[in-house]
């Protein structure tokens, strides 16, 4: 059974009908508001109307399109929409809503929409003549007796308002938040973890490499080179610096010899006569 399909399906709102209900008469009353306001009563601006005149050239193509629109509606879509009409009625998806046969619900919905709509064209003809008949006092009442709800019509419900506020004005802050997250937080980090490695590599490169590694082995490198500049110092290649050299050397070992030899033999003189 078709009908299983929307067995589980919950009821539309009824608000949604008479909304779309109501909406009928709406489109016939400014429908007919914008034609009395152009075509009837007198002009706001009488120098304007006065020289507000049609080009005789318009009436061609006016004319033609009217012929057109009487001859497609009446003689090509009236049949259309009604060999079309018994199979929208007959698709599966009106057929699992309604079954075969229409029920008495069914035929007194009907029944009602012919009544409540088809005269909403009529009502809101004689609604938009009957306010605007007389200019835009009577329309000026209503507007000041209604006062919010003109607004909140004239406003299109605070849609723009309220798109700028959750869009522009949400994704402005969304980007200033994040700019002020890019420069006072993430930026301070990088800057902070550049300026500390900046900061080790002076230590590592001047301090430890050029005062610690560099100095210990330069200091090494200076050192075995003034040892041996010292110790090159007597080996002249002259033969009689030598020969000085080993003279002053023996004078000084006899000096020693004699200074520390004597007060030995000395010293084992007297232990000898002692005993």
């Amino acid at each position: 059974d078709k009908r299983a399909i929307f067995a589980d399906t919950a009821p539309l709102p009824k608000w949604m009908f008479w909304f779309a209900l109501i909406t009928a008469y709406i489109t016939p009353f400014y429908m007919m508001r914008a034609w009395w306001m152009t075509f009837m009563g007198k002009p706001r601006d009488e120098h304007v109307y006065d020289h507000a005149h049609e080009s005789p050239l318009m009436y061609v193509p006016l004319v033609v399109l009217a012929i057109g629109t009487f001859v497609s509606s009446y003689f090509i879509f009236r049949p259309l929409i009604a060999e079309a009409a018994p199979v929208a009625t007959d698709a599966a998806l009106v057929m699992a809503l309604d079954g075969h046969d229409h029920t008495a619900a069914i035929n007194a919905a009907h029944s009602f929409l012919k009544l409540g709509v088809g005269g909403a064209f009529m009502i809101g003809f004689a609604i938009a003549i009957a306010i605007y008949a007389g200019g835009l006092g009577v329309a000026d009442k209503i507007k000041n007796t209604l006062k919010p709800l003109h607004t909140l019509l004239d406003r299109k419900y605070f849609i723009d308002e309220l798109y700028s506020f959750v869009w522009v004005k949400g994704c402005m802050l969304v980007a200033a938040i994040s700019g002020a997250v890019d420069k006072y937080i993430v930026d301070w980090v990088f800057n902070f973890a550049a300026f500390v490695t900046e900061r080790i590599a002076v230590f590592s490169g001047r301090i430890i490499d050029v005062y610690g590694i560099d100095g210990m082995f330069n200091g090494i490198s200076d050192t075995a080179k003034d040892v041996g500049n010292t110790v090159r110092l007597p080996q002249t290649g002259r033969i009689r610096n030598y020969v000085l050299m080993a003279v002053g050397v023996g004078t000084v070992a006899v000096i020693c010899v004699l200074y520390f030899g004597i007060d030995t033999g000395s010293a084992a003189t007297s232990a000898v006569s002692m005993h």
